[in-house]
């Protein structure tokens, strides 16, 4: 009796197979870096179906797009301070149209402020990138 012999792939093509699967989430975001999985800097987008002085947003690993869950998301004029989902996405509402700026923090990356400017009669979007911190080792 002949028995077909089993297809494993090793460890480093499974481990590229994962990187390349780019969440639902992810693929929602209206950018085009999220295709080309190379967005470095924050990416802001009104939009007209959210309420005004709402910013809808996703953190994201800024070398491999993961989504950043749990990260803290800071309203600096207001000290306004909301907590990222498992999947990376906050949601900010009631917030003054104009100029302001978020500070978004979690462990293991550096923290970041992005300046955002919020319209006088929408929403917006926002995909934030952040830096792992490097490890460093010192004797």
């Amino acid at each position: 009796m002949k028995v077909a012999p089993l297809l494993f792939l090793p460890f480093a093509a499974q481990f590229v197979l994962a990187c390349h699967h780019t969440p639902p989430e992810l693929l929602a975001f209206p950018a085009s870096c999220v295709r080309t999985r190379d967005c470095t800097e924050p990416v802001t987008i009104p939009d007209d179906t959210l309420p005004r002085g709402t910013i809808l947003g996703l953190v994201v690993d800024r070398f491999d797009m993961r989504l950043v869950g749990y990260a803290q998301v800071k309203i600096v004029s207001t000290g306004i301070i909301t907590i990222a989902t498992e999947k990376g996405a906050f949601r900010l509402s009631g917030l003054h149209p104009g100029p302001d700026t978020l500070d978004i923090r979690f462990i293991g990356y550096q923290r970041s402020w992005v300046p955002v400017i919020l319209p006088q009669a929408t929403g917006v979007r926002i995909l934030v990138p952040l830096q792992p911190l490097g490890l460093q080792i010192s004797y």
